[in-house]
């Protein structure tokens, strides 16, 4: 879907409408400020005639004086007025825009965040909000004074000579063009620097992220050499923006140059014929000066406006995309009554086209435990994922309690889901926040039930600040047993009738497991739950197994049952040693 100009601007506008009103007083205070500005010089020019004219009139000097410092305070005020106006909602609408992107990403499918680099995102997120306040400083402190400048100096002109008006409407219109045709030329070098400059950003970002691994195989210089060749890449591209941009200066300064010495001679000329004053002198001179600077800022602007809506392309194509997984139009919240599961002839298949799941399906009665066992890549881990409605199935249907998953909302739905992955989550902040962040509000007494139930309250009274510890970037700061225990313990708090275990003692050393298997137990208990799992030992104790090969189901039955049948399950069970397969031995 390709992001227009248009639609950078109407995302902008759908933000800015709110403060509507506040922008309609900033911009009138910026058209008076620049009108007083651009009234300066005629004041000027009148008060020299009226002293270069005898007999010496002090009154009418008096009263011209006083004009021009009205519009020296009146250019000053209007412009502060405009500035204090600005200051009063641009961070906020700047915050504003932000959050909206971010809304917006936050409900998009897991297949988006597995494509996608965390740092470009929240590169492109930031340069969005800037892009938005910079468009409206250009505009106000660029563009409008630049155009009020060209049409108050074009008044004057035709006042005083049609012929150096004529001329000054031709120049006007070679400059604007001139300004136009770099800045298209501008904008695919500017989108070629963005991407430049952000995929050197996100190659950053994944490096500090991984910064365990750089250490751990002493890989510093590398990773030096690797973001050095990324920024002097976007360099390269940033030097070559700046060449053109010193082309477009010096091909402005030559027709600058052009009209001052046509403007001035043609006045100079005129004072000896007794058709110009000594004061046209004056108000050319002024007009020239402020010619040059707003001139000067309409460069920058147009020099700002490509960089600007290349850093908004790719918030504007979120905002324009559809999340993957939408509602359905007449979807309602889900109702667990049982907590009955039923995968109904599904068929799936990722991005790639590859089939992971083929007519897979299963019934799982309402408060029965089973276990989802198999070789990797059998599609064991794509079975939870269509449950939680991360993706839609490709054919088929996946039911709770007879409810379609396709056709409830999907708050609802994951409400009444709890999930314990292999590799937990945690948030940069406390352990606290990270167990309770499943039921947000919870009391800090059924915070810390949990963590005593999913054995984690010994660690944690331990660590410097106990439950208000930050656990760093992705719970760095833990070992591997104790996410995971914090992990059970956000289980434990969120008391879903449906419970997901997805290899949940793999990180646990012995003595650990013993106690975790005991938590678990109490957990499961009254709940419907599906266990992925490898090590097999952790499952014997499920209603039933049910093995996976190629997506399809291959076997079920108690591990009793399995262990007396020739097929695969027996071949894991005797492959493993103290009941865990290795991912050697699963391919």
């Amino acid at each position: 879907m390709e992001v227009t100009r248009r639609n950078i601007l109407s995302a902008f506008w759908s933000q800015a409408r709110r403060y509507r009103w506040r922008y309609a007083a900033a911009v009138l205070a910026a058209v008076l400020g620049a009108v007083a500005q651009m009234l300066e010089p005629v004041a000027g020019k009148w008060i020299l005639d009226a002293l270069a004219t005898p007999p010496f009139d002090a009154p009418l000097i008096g009263r011209l004086f006083a004009f021009l410092a009205a519009l020296l305070v009146g250019s000053w005020l209007f412009g502060r007025v405009m500035w204090l106006l600005l200051s009063a909602f641009e961070a906020r609408l700047q915050a504003r825009a932000k959050e909206r992107v971010f809304a917006r990403l936050v409900r998009r499918s897991a297949g988006f965040f597995s494509d996608a680099h965390v740092g470009q995102i929240v590169h492109d997120i930031r340069r969005f909000g800037d892009s938005f306040t910079d468009l409206d400083m250009a505009v106000l402190t660029n563009f409008l004074p630049a155009g009020i400048t060209v049409v108050s100096f074009t008044v004057i002109l035709f006042w005083r000579s049609t012929l150096m008006a004529a001329v000054f409407a031709v120049w006007v219109v070679l400059l604007t063009w001139l300004q136009w045709w770099f800045a298209k030329i501008r904008q695919h070098a500017r989108e070629v620097a963005r991407a430049a400059a952000t995929a050197a950003s996100a190659y950053m970002a994944d490096a500090v992220n991984n910064a365990a691994a750089i250490k751990t195989f002493a890989r510093e210089a590398f990773e030096d050499a690797r973001v050095s060749a990324h920024y002097d890449r976007a360099a390269t591209i940033e030097r070559r923006e700046w060449f053109t941009d010193e082309w477009l200066w010096s091909g402005q300064s030559v027709l600058f140059l052009a009209l001052n010495v046509f403007l001035l001679w043609e006045v100079l000329s005129g004072i000896g014929r007794g058709r110009f004053t000594l004061g046209d002198f004056v108000l050319m001179q002024g007009y020239m000066g402020l010619l040059w600077s707003f001139f000067g800022n309409l460069t920058n602007f147009f020099r700002q406006v490509p960089r600007l809506m290349a850093d908004a392309v790719p918030a504007t194509q979120w905002l324009r995309e559809d999340p993957e997984i939408l509602d359905a139009p007449d979807a309602r919240p889900l109702r667990v009554r049982g907590g009955e599961i039923a995968f109904d002839r599904v068929s799936f298949a990722y991005a790639n086209g590859k089939p992971v799941l083929r007519d897979f399906s299963l019934r799982v009665a309402p408060g029965e435990k089973i276990a989802l066992v198999g070789p990797s890549g059998a599609g064991k881990s794509t079975v939870t994922k269509l449950l939680y409605r991360f993706y839609d199935t490709t054919k088929g249907r996946v039911m709770i309690d007879g409810q379609d998953v396709a056709r409830v909302t999907q708050e609802s739905l994951r409400r009444q889901l709890s999930l314990v992955p292999q590799d937990p989550a945690l948030f940069h902040r406390s352990v606290a926040d990270n167990i309770r962040y499943a039921r947000p509000g919870a009391p800090a007494r059924d915070v810390e039930r949990a963590a005593h139930r999913a054995h984690c309250h010994e660690f944690v009274r331990m660590l410097p600040r106990g439950y208000q510890t930050l656990v760093g970037e992705r719970g760095v700061k833990l070992s591997g047993g104790e996410r995971q225990r914090v992990a059970i313990a956000r289980a434990i708090l969120a008391d879903a009738p449906i419970l997901v275990l997805d290899e949940a003692t793999s990180s646990l050393d012995s003595a650990s497991e013993a106690l975790i298997q005991d938590a678990l137990r109490r957990l499961m208990r009254d709940k419907t739950v599906i266990v992925i799992a490898h090590r097999l030992s952790t499952i014997m104790e499920m209603d039933r197994i049910v093995v996976m090969e190629r997506g399809r189901v291959a076997d079920i039955g108690t591990h009793e049952q399995l262990l007396r049948r020739d097929g695969t399950y027996r071949h894991l069970w005797e492959l493993q040693s103290g009941g865990y397969i290795t991912e050697e031995e699963q391919e």
